[in-house]
């Protein structure tokens, strides 16, 4: 084989690649026109149905009920990532938690775990970018990690503060260890540290290091 026919063996190839390369462009073109329409569909429902007595007829849990059945059922689709509604759903989920536990501050694998229970097949992967939805869109309070887990704090911490203030006001006192805290409350070690952390930026605390205590300001 000359060198010319080898040359024109590897043109031919990278022309083969280039054709399947606008081939794959023209179907995701395809998948973005039926997710535009799809869009101007949902916009018009919302128009004609959206506060009407029929809708409000459909709650919200029976909805919910049958998405989570679909969820189970099928593994998320190209299409689903690529319009990022799934990962917007898994945020909804992930932010209902919460609210459903009772905690402020949830750690990654038992989230992970929940929502595998309620979702079925689902990654930790999409799990961690929907997290980051909620990061960017100041739904969360923030992200941390304790050794080497990851947790994730809702903006219910608030609520902690006070509960914090009225358990040492109920006992005349005005300091606090986190083993304290954590017995008082029926509360996890890391929820009470994080807690009276927060409290300490917020200039509600001082803290004392050696031996760590926390003194509430009045």
């Amino acid at each position: 084989m000359g060198l010319s026919e080898i040359k024109k063996k590897v043109l031919l190839k990278k022309m083969k690649k280039s054709k399947r390369m606008e081939q794959m462009i023209d179907d995701l073109n395809d998948i973005l026109k039926v997710l535009s329409d799809l869009n101007n569909k949902i916009k018009n429902f919302e128009k004609k149905w959206g506060s009407s007595q029929e809708f409000l007829e459909l709650t919200e849990q029976e909805i919910l009920s049958e998405i989570i059945t679909l969820r189970k059922l099928y593994r998320s689709s190209f299409l689903d990532k690529l319009s990022g509604r799934y990962y917007d759903y898994i945020a909804f989920e992930i932010l209902k938690l919460s609210a459903e536990l009772g905690k402020p501050i949830i750690s990654l694998p038992e989230i992970t775990m929940h929502l595998i229970e309620k979702l079925g097949r689902v990654s930790e992967s999409d799990i961690r970018k929907a997290i980051e939805i909620l990061k960017k869109r100041k739904l969360i309070v923030d992200v941390f990690n304790a050794g080497e887990i990851t947790y994730i704090e809702f903006p219910s911490i608030y609520n902690d503060i006070k509960k914090v203030i009225e358990m040492i006001n109920l006992n005349n006192k005005n300091e606090v260890t986190i083993e304290e805290l954590a017995t008082s409350l029926g509360w996890e070690v890391t929820r009470a540290e994080r807690v009276l952390e927060k409290m300490v930026k917020l200039g509600l605390m001082a803290k004392e290091t050696y031996p760590r205590r926390y003194w509430l300001i009045k």
